[in-house]
């Protein structure tokens, strides 16, 4: 018997409404789901099958409405510092697709990459959110591949850990590109205005990071340790292993002017530390050439924090967050093995670096208490936003042989405006960290060409003192030679 299928295209505020039938989802579905396994990403085949399965047992023989709206995004940017060279050519493609019932809700999120400044055939197809929502009285329930930011805090990551984070090509991605969905059993219980959050996954991820040959690559001043070469194995691969997670979260939303959320978690913390082993010694000649290698490490553990806001006024609004994590990796090297480190190398100092890594256990890593506090302000003034945030760290117990500063202080300030009726608009972000006085600095202009169509240009720019020897801490001043400036054209539909 030959099936019909009626498909109505309208199109309201530039989204797509598609009604379309149990056989031309699955076909959807199906689509995806290959294109995943010419991907050969096992995470993402698992994520879309099981959207797949949700999608049969709740479609069938009943038409559905799903609606699709999405992007496309073409990126270029080039250096601005002495050598002009160009940096990164990207094109990116998100399509999502949400399916509402009364009584549930189906989205799935996907995105495509073509990075043509590596190569003009490449394309990477990634799974953003891929989840089952369904409501039930005073409770929701989502299963599925999920985005979870919490939080007030812009540029730092202090409660916000759900997540891991894609830093692989730097600031040359927005803040919503950077998140990587996570498979996750979120439960919402609703007290009227507030509600209780509880959320459990049974995957650890890690950040995925560049590699040492990437002008974005993180790590630069760990490389200089010492006369020797600095290997990082496969540490820096994104990696995932099953160790569940869990978060409560509660928000409490019943005052008008003032707004906090709690936090619980045993959480893996984002900020990764480095085991460090001498792997061989290679001697051509009579010259001994230690070899150190670093691995990854990721700790597990309690984690306490809030956020809120205040309307002060209607023009002011005084936010905060503050986060206290139980146990957290720290790099230590000895005074002995500094002062080796940056000797002269011979067969003497050598074998002295060997003796001092055989005698340790512990990888040179240290887990003390960690906090962070950030306040911060926004103020509004003639169509003008002025929001700025001071964030302090802490180590407990502090021990001086730790690489990580026990203070650690930043600011940051936001400046914005539309112009021409919104059609133009202004804005500028920059980052200061106190401590070796680094900095990053972002102006941008956006021009909106026609409805669903924006035009932006805008710089990176980085820059600061030079880090001293074991500083422990990430430098904007690494990336002072790749200061960019970047166009960017999107179309909404």
């Amino acid at each position: 018997m030959k099936q019909q299928m009626e498909n109505q295209i309208g199109f309201i505020h530039n989204a797509i409404n598609l009604t379309i039938n149990r056989l031309s989802i699955n076909k959807l579905s199906l689509f995806l789901i290959k294109n995943i396994i010419r991907q050969q990403n096992q995470a993402l085949k698992k994520t879309l099958f099981t959207l797949f399965i949700i999608l049969q047992c709740t479609l069938i023989d009943v038409f559905a409405q799903v609606q699709i709206d999405g992007f496309f995004r073409n990126y270029n940017a080039v250096t601005i510092t002495d050598n002009t060279d160009y940096l990164i050519g990207r094109n990116r493609i998100e399509l999502n697709f949400t399916r509402n019932k009364s009584d549930s809700k189906v989205y799935l999120s996907t995105q495509a990459l073509n990075l043509y400044s590596d190569s003009l055939g490449q394309l990477d197809f990634r799974i953003r959110e891929a989840y089952f929502e369904f409501y039930r009285g005073n409770y929701d329930i989502r299963i599925g591949q999920q985005l979870l930011p919490i939080g007030e805090t812009t540029a730092f990551f202090l409660n916000d850990v759900l997540n891991p984070i894609d830093v692989s090509e730097f600031l040359t991605q927005e803040i919503r590109d950077i998140r990587i969905g996570i498979p996750a059993i979120k439960v919402t219980r609703y007290f009227d205005s507030d509600y209780l959050d509880i959320i459990f996954t049974p995957v650890f991820s890690s950040y995925k990071f560049s590699q040492p040959d990437s002008p974005f690559f993180p790590f630069e001043n760990l490389t200089d340790i010492g006369p020797f070469d600095v290997s990082f194995g496969n540490s820096l691969d994104q990696r995932t292993s099953a160790e569940p997670q869990a978060a409560l979260r509660y928000a409490y939303n019943r005052n008008i002017k003032f707004d906090i959320d709690l936090y619980a978690m045993y959480w893996f913390n984002a900020n990764s530390a480095f085991s460090k082993e001498i792997g061989q010694v290679q001697l051509p000649g009579n010259a001994p050439q230690p070899q150190l290698q670093l691995d990854a490490q990721f700790q597990q553990s309690m984690l306490l924090g809030m956020s809120g806001s205040y309307i002060l006024s209607d023009d002011i609004i005084l936010k905060g967050e503050f986060t206290y994590i139980y146990q957290r990796y720290f790099d230590y090297f000895t005074d002995n093995l500094k002062g080796l480190l940056f000797s002269p190398l011979t067969n003497v100092t050598a074998a002295a670096i060997v003796q001092e890594f055989q005698q340790n256990s512990d990888g040179f890593l240290l887990t003390r208490p960690y906090s962070a506090q950030m306040l911060g302000i926004q103020y509004n003034i003639k169509g003008w936003t002025i929001e700025s945030q001071f964030v302090n760290e802490y180590i407990f117990n502090y021990d001086e042989q730790i690489l990580q500063d026990e203070f650690y202080s930043s600011a940051t300030l936001l400046l914005q405006k539309q112009f021409l009726r919104d059609k133009l608009g202004f804005r500028l972000f920059s980052r200061y960290n106190f401590n070796a006085s680094d900095y990053w600095f972002n102006p941008e202009l956006d021009y909106e060409v026609s409805d669903g169509l924006t035009f932006q240009i805008g710089t990176q720019v980085f820059g600061g003192k030079d880090p001293e020897a074991f500083y422990g801490h990430f430098s904007f001043e690494n990336y002072s030679d790749i200061s960019f400036g970047y166009l960017k054209l999107t179309s909404y539909f």
